[in-house]
């Protein structure tokens, strides 16, 4: 990032607020992308602190302090308020912000307040007289991101226009995504993950994408199609399966409390943050390639190769299928974590499902006569705006662990419970009742367990679609 193009610093403690910096960082970025500046995540190893402090708020327009209860009271090791000491690097921010003079729009979180006048120094005695923005993990945090949107383009309409940006080619043109209108939910449009990767490199060389996904038997950059991800195709025994790009981000996980349809273990809804991208396939594994890939084929309903495989445990899924296809790729290959599958199936969305607050099955395959009913096709319904088949029903999907208990606190890249039986399955099923493929919806059982009913979706890990 190039010291003029910094225009948003977000300043914060470590300790204290890094998750709540990053949640600042995932929701300023889409619209302000490219001008978010993050201090330790904007540093490389190497460089000095107080030198890229100093270019970074050269180019500074506006500052967000995240501050929280704690923000004013830490201590060093000998017990010494490090908010006085003239060396503290929060203090050196804020205060170099105030007295440039670069406006300081403070963040309270954890129902943080503004610090008393005698618990600051005096350079930071300014900033009291700055009205401040609570952010709150529940129901109000999407309106606070927009008021915090809001404040930001304010100040950067009212400085000096910085220096244009040398044009860049026009991108294609995106159709919208494909998706149900019939909720009517404004809400509800998925949207594309927070940040747009490429996937080809600046130095122009058609193989560039191929030292990084070296797997892929062809690729599109996002716009390439109607989703509004990367994909990219892998081949296994001539089956094609396409994965897509999941950009890291952040979203409310589970149930508000006010749904009537919500469970138990789906409560307290929290806010999550997803620090790393990864590639999910676009459909549940199909017979086809489960076949190419153990040279068997289990399931109970049979006909075409595009119907899901069912019949699969998760020890069958984890200790025969996903080793081959990493032996095949040369790339680690798990299952999601529940945090990454509800991420992923939301979409951007927080209603029931990601195309609106009903469910009919013209939009999902579910609550069918268990005597008459079956599987349908992998893609035989529309897929999220991400470009993901068939999150809400059809068949279960696994999960890489077990039971997560719920609490109200904000995490980062939760993983899931250690039950040694136990394992999570996600998104309904072909008999299932509606309720049962809703978004936030969790469902546990023993791993080894064989239905018609369950199946999985497995992702690629450690490769990243930008250099």
């Amino acid at each position: 990032m190039s010291t003029q193009n910094t225009t948003i610093f977000i300043s914060y403690r470590r300790k204290e607020s890094r998750a709540h910096a990053r949640l600042l960082l995932s929701a300023l970025q889409p619209h302000f992308p490219g001008r978010v500046f993050m201090d330790v995540d904007g540093l490389k190893p190497g460089q000095n602190f107080r030198v890229r402090l100093e270019q970074q708020l050269q180019g500074c327009r506006v500052m967000v302090a995240v501050i929280g209860p704690d923000w004013h009271t830490v201590t060093d090791e000998d017990g010494q308020l490090r908010l006085h000491q003239p060396r503290d690097w929060v203090r050196l921010e804020v205060a170099t912000a105030l007295g440039r003079p670069i406006p300081v729009i403070p963040v309270l979180i954890e129902n943080a307040r503004m610090p008393d006048e005698r618990h600051l120094p005096a350079d930071l005695h300014p900033l009291l007289d700055i009205q401040a923005l609570p952010l709150d993990l529940d129901g109000h945090f999407d309106d606070a991101i927009r008021q915090l949107k809001e404040a930001v383009q304010e100040f950067l309409d009212q400085s000096d226009p910085l220096p244009a940006p040398a044009p860049a080619p026009s991108p294609p043109a995106v159709p919208p995504p494909r998706h149900s209108r019939e909720s009517g939910n404004p809400r509800n449009e998925p949207t594309s993950p927070p940040v747009g990767p490429r996937l080809r490199g600046d130095d122009g060389t058609a193989d560039w994408w191929k030292r990084q996904i070296p797997w892929a038997k062809a690729y599109g950059e996002k716009g390439s199609d109607e989703f509004a991800t990367p994909w990219a195709d892998i081949e296994i025994g001539g089956v094609v399966q396409r994965m897509r790009w999941i950009e890291a981000g952040s979203f409310l996980m589970g149930c508000d409390s006010g749904d009537s349809d919500g469970t138990a273990d789906e409560k307290p809804q929290h806010r999550v943050t997803l620090t790393k991208g990864f590639w999910l396939a676009d459909t549940a594994c199909t017979q086809g390639l489960w076949q190419a890939v153990t040279g068997q084929n289990p399931s109970h309903f049979k006909g075409s190769a595009e119907l899901p495989v069912e019949m699969v445990g998760w020890d069958d899924v984890t200790g025969l299928f996903l080793p081959k296809v990493a032996q095949r790729l040369g790339v680690k290959v798990e299952l999601p974590t529940e945090a990454e599958w509800e991420f992923a199936c939301r979409a951007g969305t927080q209603t029931p499902y990601w195309f609106g607050q009903g469910i009919s099955e013209k939009q999902a395959h579910f609550d069918q006569p268990f005597d008459s009913g079956r599987t349908v096709p992998v893609k035989a319904r529309p897929a999220n705006g991400w470009g993901l088949y068939q999150m809400h029903g059809n068949v279960w999907e696994w999960c890489a662990g077990s039971n997560r208990k719920y609490s109200a606190q904000a995490v980062e890249n939760p993983p899931d419970g250690q039950d040694q039986n136990s394992r999570a399955l996600r998104g309904g099923s072909w008999f299932d009742p509606a309720g049962r493929a809703r978004s936030a919806y969790r469902f546990f059982n023993h791993r080894g367990l064989r239905r018609q009913s369950i199946g999985f979706r497995f992702s690629l890990r450690s490769i990243k679609p930008s250099r």
